[in-house]
């Protein structure tokens, strides 16, 4: 996990200027609702463009980020060890409903 994060801020460091912080803003509520559907509501948007955003994060990240679990999204290990980064990723750090638009 150690190396993975490591790699990751390097990543981050050298592409920085074409990183969608936004997309962290969509993690954030991806972790708290286990949902796409209710991380799109307190994001202002639909469930295809936050599905469009995860697989852009995806890509970006290397890491499958959530998996299906019943009814809801589980998060991965690695997508856990960024809540912190995600929750002080914008507007949308409290715990509201998110009233900034993504």
């Amino acid at each position: 996990m150690k190396n993975r994060l490591f790699a990751l801020l390097i990543f981050c460091m050298a592409s920085l200027s074409n990183f969608d912080l936004n997309l962290l803003r969509m993690l954030d509520a991806l972790l708290r609702a286990h949902s796409r559907v209710r991380a799109g509501e307190r994001l202002g948007l639909s469930q295809p463009a936050v599905s469009a955003a995860l697989g852009r994060l995806r890509a970006a990240l290397g890491d499958e980020l959530f998996f299906r679990r019943g009814q809801g999204l589980e998060a991965t290990l690695f997508a856990l060890s960024l809540q912190g980064l995600a929750r002080n990723a914008g507007p949308n750090r409290s715990d509201d409903t998110g009233s900034g638009r993504f």
